[in-house]
C-alpha cells in the first residue's frame, strides 16, 4: 500500500479495519476468554497490521504510550491505536488526543471492544475534528455518530453535526 497525502487517512482506516476483522476472526477463542490479558489482543493486532504494511513501517504495541503504533520507528507516526475491553474513559479519549496533538500522526483511534454490544465504538482523531462512530462486528454497517470540531487547545468542543438552539 503506497500512502498519499490526499488518501492516507482514509488507507489507514481500512487497515485497521482490516487487521482487527482478520484478527476478531483468527483469534476469536482468545476474545471469547473471560479474561483475556489486553497486551496479548494488541500483539495479536500489531501481527495483522505487520502482514500488510509496507517497509519501512513496523506495528509495535506499547510505544511512547499507545497500545498500537504504525510508524518508520524513527519518526513518522502512521497510526496511533487506543482501546479498551470496556467503554472508553474519559482518561484514554484524552491521552489519545494529546497523544495525536503532541506526535503528529497521521490517524490517532481509540475503539471500545464491548462484547454485549452489537458494535465496536470507534473514536477516529484527525487534524481538526474528532468522530464518533459505531462499526457493526461484521464488519457490514458503519456509522458515524457525531464530528466533533477540535480548536487549537483542544478545549472547546463544537458538534458539526448537532442542530443549534434558536432564542425565540
Amino acid at each position: 500500500m503506497r500512502y498519499s497525502k490526499s488518501t492516507e487517512s482514509i488507507e489507514l482506516y481500512s487497515l485497521f479495519k482490516e487487521a482487527l476483522f482478520k484478527t476478531l476472526k483468527e483469534d476469536e477463542d482468545l476474545f471469547a476468554l473471560d479474561r483475556y490479558r489486553k497486551e496479548s489482543i494488541s500483539n495479536r493486532l500489531a501481527i495483522s497490521f505487520e502482514k500488510v504494511l509496507e517497509k519501512p513501517y513496523h506495528a509495535d504495541i506499547l510505544v511512547k504510550g499507545s497500545d498500537i503504533l504504525i510508524w518508520d520507528r524513527k519518526d513518522e507516526i502512521l497510526l496511533s491505536v487506543f482501546w479498551s475491553k470496556n467503554y472508553l474513559g474519559r482518561d484514554i479519549k484524552e491521552k489519545a488526543r494529546a497523544f495525536h496533538i503532541e506526535n503528529n500522526s497521521i490517524l490517532t483511534l481509540a475503539f471500545s471492544l464491548i462484547p454485549s454490544t452489537q458494535y465496536i465504538l470507534i473514536y477516529r482523531f484527525e487534524k481538526l475534528f474528532l468522530d464518533y462512530m459505531h462499526l457493526s462486528y461484521d464488519g457490514k454497517e458503519e456509522t458515524v455518530l457525531k464530528r466533533i470540531l477540535l480548536d487549537e487547545d483542544g478545549k472547546k468542543e463544537k458538534s458539526l453535526f448537532a442542530r443549534e438552539k434558536r432564542k425565540s
